[in-house]
């Protein structure tokens, strides 16, 4: 049965309006410090998390994850059952999310570092992401997960039995539930939500390749092809990932996408997987925006939403450290997503 985006659309177009603007974000790109972003963010009501006098980055960018979870929470008590354009978000920010704790924990990475730039989601809300990130090793995350009844569970602890665990392994159960819980979204959603999960499937497959390229586990990648993409097929993809250097992989994935919507992506971040990421979710929010004018009650205005509260947690959080280590003004206003109205 499809999904009657009607009442999600309500609800999304209504949390729309608590999002900061581009103006907002401009404007305190200029403060001198993350104290006086605290107070600007207080005085403007963006935060539903209320922070300390003098809060650092580090208390903003927790202030922002709260936030984020109360929004999506909101939305999911409108959105009904398992409805696919919140279960499409979820997938890709649980694959996120897990990335970053596994890493960080085969790295013994501070676990401010490992939460840096997640969002929660229903699977893994604030106060999991916070435990988890404490945790020893990945075979702590693992069990965690277990006892969480979370789909990656099984296999990640499988893997981290190990003396020593295989990240690329790691990568490949993510990418296969990701893929999975994708492929379901796109058989409940509307035409709007595939078109934007055949975007996304690009978009990470290409990441993945710029990642790979220059490594020696090339040979590795073709499991980690998600299927599913509009321009980037197998062949291109394993020839990108097996490239010898990311300018190589670039080079491959520009021909790949040239004449498509993502070939100017490709041309700003050919050789960087997370400047990539960033101009995919600005393309993803001025996409969604146009479709929402055609199809005003279908995915595309709650998929435009989604974004621009990524997009919005991106910039709060680049704000935050960037003004406490000093990053001039012109680049912080330079690395923006949020786009103008």
């Amino acid at each position: 049965m499809k999904a009657d985006f009607a009442p999600l659309v309500a609800r999304a177009r209504g949390l729309a309006l608590h999002l900061c603007s581009r103006e907002e974000l401009e404007r305190w790109a200029a403060l001198p410090d993350p104290a006086a972003l605290a107070h600007a963010l207080q005085a403007s009501g963006r935060l539903d998390a209320p922070l300390p006098a003098g809060a650092g980055a580090a208390e903003i960018e927790q202030a922002e994850r709260r936030t984020v979870a109360g929004h999506l929470a909101r939305l999911a008590r409108w959105a009904g059952p398992a409805n696919p354009v919140l279960d499409a978000f979820h997938a890709e920010q649980d694959r996120r999310c897990l990335r970053s704790l596994l890493r960080g924990a085969a790295e013994r990475a501070p676990a401010e570092a490992r939460l840096a730039g997640l969002l929660p989601t229903p699977r893994l809300p604030t106060g999991v992401l916070a435990e988890l990130a404490l945790a020893g090793s990945p075979r702590e995350v693992a069990l965690r997960l277990v006892v969480l009844g979370d789909p990656h569970a099984q296999a990640l602890v499988t893997l981290t039995a190990q003396a020593r665990v295989d990240l690329l392994e790691v990568e490949l159960v993510l990418a296969r539930v990701l893929a999975e819980r994708w492929r379901r979204a796109a058989r409940r959603g509307d035409a709007a939500l595939r078109e934007c999960l055949r975007t996304r499937i690009d978009l990470v497959n290409a990441q993945a390749a710029l990642e790979l390229a220059g490594a020696p586990s090339g040979a590795q990648a073709a499991p980690l092809f998600i299927a599913g993409g509009q321009a980037l097929d197998r062949e291109r993809f394993l020839a990108a990932a097996g490239a010898a250097s990311r300018a190589a992989a670039g080079a491959v994935l520009a021909h790949a996408f040239a004449g498509t919507p993502l070939a100017a992506l490709l041309a700003g971040a050919a050789e960087d997987p997370a400047r990539l990421e960033a101009a995919g979710l600005a393309h993803a929010i001025a996409t969604q925006r146009r479709r929402s004018r055609v199809d005003p009650l279908g995915s595309a205005p709650v998929q435009a939403f989604l974004a621009r509260l990524h997009a919005q947690s991106a910039d709060l959080r680049r704000l935050a450290w960037g003004l406490a280590l000093g990053v001039p003004e012109a680049a912080l206003r330079e690395g923006l997503v949020t786009p103008w109205r």
